[in-house]
């Protein structure tokens, strides 16, 4: 059985301090201590270890560790091999032919010129050589380790100055053309080209190749994140096929071609020169330093890793020890982990419980054996499992403030682990520590702080006082009768107690002032809310009271007269403000149309004003026009009555015609008997030859009328109805003009011997009177 190896364990730690972005070069251990220490990995036993020809137990500036997580180098940290000094490596680039120490001419090797000279012809001598090279054994059938090589060669004398390296393997099962038969395995992935500046370069397998200025472009001359060479190749794996349990050699070689200037470097990876036995390596995501984490905070993720050849499956068993109980304490861990065929890593997590009781440290140990080719090979890790550190918050002491003056509150924070997440409950932003609050009342601020684990939090409070003032008191001023709209009022708002400072808001818009000017047109009420400086508001509510009733003219009502005659009008004031109602009448009208105005104002200066349309004529009031009725009756003195009227050619014989006229009094219709009676009518040879018929004057006090111009030929029967209106009637004593005389209807012709009847009835309209109209009946009798 091989011995049992710790493995190394990886973890993120808390607490790292801030490092400049920068290439870190040291070289105080010897060359030696370096392989063992920094470049060997797992399934290697080295020893007699050389440098330069001699045992290599002296620090030498040609070999030191480097870390290059804040550089440009593409490997995190390792062993590095220069031609000069090795911190001549570091950044910025600066410099197109760095160079730092080294001037060691015929400092060469063999195997590394004969190595140039394959790619580049013009190469004549190695200088500047470093050349380090040890003995070892292998656990697995596979060697492998990562690298990358630079060089302040590059670009300027690619296919001219070839500075090289090589990885020269002899030993069990290795045929090269090197010294004893020794291989090159730092090669062109996929080729058996060596890398060179001639093989890598920006034209020559140029995705190999990284460019890193050339001293005087930016940004690499100005940050130090880039380091000093001009170029520099990807990170690349030199690995062979060895055969498990046996002892080989490797002399690791870089050197300057033809002269002892512009350094060149070969980067090695840290604990990657390693035989394919199965790894076990594991990584802290959250958790402590090292190899600790917290309970409840986190996981590890634990990796088996197996190194070629990769086609056949394979299992790892794995075995836990320590003082935590699996299941308990933490994540139970699988009895064995399978490899399928082309697998070569299997991750799996172990979480570590939170269970709330006190138990110290705890580890957990996993070992996980391999049985391959070679005999079985045990890999071991070991975790640690604590209860979460408290975490510890001290605030600033409570104070006392007036209010709307500020208090500062400040929190300190310790304990824990990793960052810090501050919940304030008011007043303070979340994520700082201290603030500025202004309370407008007492107010007690609370901070509850947990860390990056999430699992205990811890929570403090201070309270900010803030004496407490006489309540807030608003009287909003006067409630006022007033008897006129709109009179000017100024409004009032009084405070007291709260605290000074205050700010008013009027309803109706009224504004934000302690006063407001109103003049309502009715009654009106108004609130004011008024806000001191902390805050607290109240309200109140003033009425302005407008008594008043708009002011009314009565007037006498709607009367029908005859003309001439006198009405008497009256108008009553009342309501309003300023005095008792006033009269405006009796007055008297008589005569002709007119408008007639009744109006009173009050002290207010509003009033009511009525009117009186005293008048006549046709649609003066809208209504109905009077209606009268006249009969006429006529008495055929001849032989023979004619059917119908004749023309111009009629012979006149005396007709006689009575009248009777409906009329009306101011307040009575008039009896038709109250007419006089029928007047004779001639007939005479007329207008134009026509017969017409003129008759006379009918009488009555209140009107007259008559018959004028009747022509014949409008005397004559139709049936149907015509209705002709009349001159108005515009004053006490009025004639009705000619009235034309048309057929309203035809009564059967009636023969008595030589005697006949025919009877006409005719209407006539006539207009209001006094502004007033009334319909009046009319009489008609039968022909």
């Amino acid at each position: 059985m091989l011995p049992m190896r710790h493995i190394l364990l990886l973890a993120t730690l808390s607490g790292a301090h801030w490092l400049p972005a920068q290439l870190v070069v040291t070289n105080t251990q010897t060359p030696a201590q370096l392989v063992q220490n920094v470049l060997l990995g797992n399934g290697i036993v080295a020893n007699n270890i050389m440098f330069n020809g001699l045992p290599a137990n002296a620090v030498t500036e040609q070999v030191g560790e480097f870390n290059s997580t804040n550089a440009n180098v593409g490997i995190a940290s390792g062993l590095i091999l220069a031609t000069g000094n090795v911190m001549n490596a570091l950044g910025p680039n600066n410099s197109g032919s760095s160079s730092l120490g080294g001037g060691n001419l015929g400092q060469g090797d063999p195997d590394l010129l004969a190595l140039a000279q394959s790619t580049g012809t013009n190469v004549t001598s190695i200088n500047d050589a470093a050349v380090l090279e040890f003995d070892f054994t292998v656990t697995g059938d596979s060697l492998k380790f990562n690298f990358v090589f630079a060089s302040d060669e590059y670009l300027e004398f690619v296919n001219s100055i070839n500075d090289a390296f090589g990885f020269f393997l002899s030993g069990p099962g290795i045929s090269g053309p090197f010294s004893n038969n020794a291989a090159n395995i730092a090669l062109i992935p996929g080729t058996t080209m060596p890398v060179t500046i001639n093989s890598v370069n920006a034209t020559s397998n140029s995705s190999y190749y990284v460019d890193n200025g050339n001293g005087t472009t930016a940004p690499y001359n100005s940050d130090p994140y880039y380091v000093q060479y001009d170029g520099l190749t990807v990170v690349m794996t030199a690995a062979a096929q060895v055969i498990c349990g046996e002892t080989y050699h490797i002399k690791l070689v870089v050197g300057d071609a033809n002269d002892t200037v512009w350094d060149s470097a070969v980067f090695l990876e840290a604990g990657s020169f390693q035989s394919n036995e199965v790894t076990l390596a594991s990584e802290i995501v959250t958790g402590g330093v090292d190899s600790l984490f917290y309970e409840g905070c986190g996981s590890a993720t634990l990796y088996l890793v197996r190194g070629a050849p990769l086609t056949d499956p394979d299992s790892v068993r794995l075995v836990t020890a320590g003082t935590a109980t699996a299941g308990v304490d933490y994540t139970v861990v699988p009895p064995m982990l399978y490899f399928a065929p082309g697998q070569d890593t299997i991750a799996f997590t172990l979480d570590a419980f939170f269970d709330g009781v006190t138990e110290g440290q705890e580890s957990i140990v996993l070992f996980a054996i391999h049985e391959g080719n070679c005999g079985i090979d045990t890999a071991e890790v070991e975790i640690l499992i604590e209860e979460p550190p408290p975490i510890d918050v001290v605030l600033s002491n409570g104070v006392t403030v007036i209010c709307g003056d500020s208090a500062l509150i400040t929190a300190t924070v310790t304990g824990g682990f990793g960052s810090y997440y501050l919940d304030w409950d008011q007043g303070v932003p979340d994520g700082i520590y201290s603030g500025w609050v202004a309370p407008l009342q007492t107010t007690t601020y609370s901070l509850t702080v947990t860390d990056d684990c999430g699992v205990v939090s811890s929570t403090e409070s201070v309270t900010i006082n803030v004496p407490i003032p006489p309540p807030l008191v608003v009287q909003a001023l006067p409630d006022i009768v007033v008897h006129c709209p709109e009179t000017g009022v100024t409004l009032q708002a009084q405070v007291q107690g709260g605290d000074p400072g205050y700010t008013y808001l009027w309803s109706n818009g009224l504004g934000t002032a302690d006063t407001a000017h109103v003049a309502p047109a009715a009654t009106q009420s108004y609130s004011v809310t008024v806000t001191d400086v902390c805050g607290r508001d109240t309200s109140d509510v003033v009425t302005v009271t407008v008594a008043y009733d708009t002011v009314e003219v009565r007037i006498a009502p709607d009367t029908t007269i005859c003309i001439n005659d006198t009405i008497v009008l009256w108008a009553l004031a009342s309501r309003g403000w300023g005095g008792v109602p006033v009269p405006l009448g009796p007055g008297q009208h008589r005569g002709q149309p007119a408008r007639l105005a009744a109006a009173q104002h009050d002290l207010c200066g509003n009033g009511d004003r009525r009117l009186w349309h005293i008048g006549h004529g046709p649609g003066w009031c809208g209504c109905e026009r009077a209606d009268g009725r006249v009969r006429l009756g006529w008495h055929y003195m001849g032989e023979q009555f004619p059917d119908r009227i004749p023309g111009p050619k009629f012979r006149c014989h005396q007709l006689v015609l009575g009248f009777w006229l409906a009329g009306f009094d101011q307040h009575r219709a008039i009896p038709t008997s109250d007419l006089s009676g029928a007047r004779s009518v001639r007939c005479d040879a007329g207008h134009r030859g026509h017969p017409r018929l003129q008759g006379h004057d009918l009488s009555h006090d209140h009107g007259q009328a008559g018959v004028r111009n009747v022509h014949p030929e409008q005397l004559h029967t139709q049936r149907g109805r015509d209705q002709r209106p009349f001159p108005t009637i515009g004053h006490r004593s009025a004639r009705i003009p000619d009235a034309h005389l048309r057929s309203l209807g035809r009564a059967p012709v009636r023969k008595r011997g030589s005697e006949r009847d025919l009877g006409w009835r005719i209407r006539w309209f006539h207009g209001p009177i006094g502004g007033v109209c009334l319909p009046v009946p009319g009489e008609g009798l039968g022909g």
